[in-house]
């Protein structure tokens, strides 16, 4: 019988506590921990992975293979007491507190030391799947098995959380069955590649989600499995998320977007279709149209103003 697993994964500008150097996660594809981590030797292949961070669920996989190495870690350490618990203070002097009650000492440098631990990765690519709309940690609460809160790895009763997430997978009944889990007979494996991952993207989704609720501004309503957040800048020359320039589009519009095939007009706020469109109707049709959104809502006209010269220059 499979177990479901509640993995906290942080991005380093959301870490609370710095006793580590934090962990080498990739969001959609693989999380990683070591033997410092309660309940690190339970999670196995075959087990569900639900992603989270500190506010709301990310996704969920089912996890094909466990790596497992050994490595050196640096750990950091209280100078006073040899805690781990240790934050990092913003803006103040000395640079770092002890967050162990007994001492809450404050410290310009803490201790280091190197460590031998073994590593896992767990992968849980091949059926990863979003989170569609916005499910909280505190609505995932119930279907914790412990009270152990501060653990980053957690069980969780796998019904529960079928009941709760089944319908956000957009794969039916076989996403929860063990045939859904049988890998296809096409030839896999894995490639190391050197990636850059956008920090953000996840939470600048649901920024968008909460602020146009689930509606393309393209088509109107759609379901959130369908919905992109786009940049209406080159995110790769100013990697900072804007909601005020940002549009949540159906994913293949938002395809499109990006190779400057359908654009808006920032002066009427139409939006306008590439000429090498005009052999598909229901994308042609779009032609003209008005954004599916209030004008109090409105992106920031001067980046569409950007897109929309790029675009009509290859046209």
């Amino acid at each position: 019988m499979p177990t479901a697993w509640s993995l906290l994964t942080l991005e380093d500008s959301d870490r609370q506590f710095v006793g580590n150097e934090g962990y080498a996660d990739q969001l959609g594809s693989r999380y990683v921990f070591d033997t410092t981590v309660p309940n690190h030797g339970l999670v196995t292949r075959g087990d569900l992975a639900v992603l989270r961070d500190r506010r709301v669920v990310l996704g969920l996989g089912w996890i094909d293979a466990v790596e497992d190495l050994v490595t050196d870690k640096n750990r950091r350490r209280c100078p006073h007491c040899r805690s781990t618990s240790i934050k990092q203070r913003k803006l103040m002097e000395p640079r770092f507190k002890c967050a162990n009650s007994t001492c809450l000492e404050t410290f310009e440098k803490p201790d280091e030391e190197l460590i031998r631990v073994r590593q896992f990765a767990a992968d849980y690519s091949r059926t990863f799947a979003p989170v569609d709309g916005i499910v909280t940690v505190t609505d995932l609460a119930p279907a914790y098995l412990k009270r152990a809160n501060q653990h980053a790895i957690r069980e969780l009763d796998l019904t529960d959380v079928r009941k709760m997430l089944g319908g956000s997978t957009m794969r039916g009944d076989a996403y929860w069955t063990s045939d859904g889990r049988v890998r296809p007979s096409v030839q896999g494996g894995f490639t190391e590649r050197l990636s850059k991952h956008r920090i953000g993207q996840q939470q600048f989704r649901e920024q968008l989600l909460q602020k146009f609720g689930s509606v393309c501004a393209f088509t109107g309503p759609q379901h959130p499995a369908a919905l992109d957040a786009a940049h209406l800048y080159r995110y790769c020359d100013t990697p900072e998320h804007d909601t005020n320039a940002g549009l949540l589009l159906r994913r293949d519009l938002h395809s499109l977007f990006d190779r400057w095939l359908i654009a808006v007009d920032p002066t009427s706020w139409a939006i306008r279709v590439s000429p090498d469109l005009s052999g598909f109707p229901d994308l042609a049709k779009l032609e003209g149209a008005t954004l599916q959104m209030s004008y109090a809502l409105r992106p920031q006209p001067n980046h569409l103003a950007v897109h929309y010269d790029m675009a009509r220059t290859g046209w």
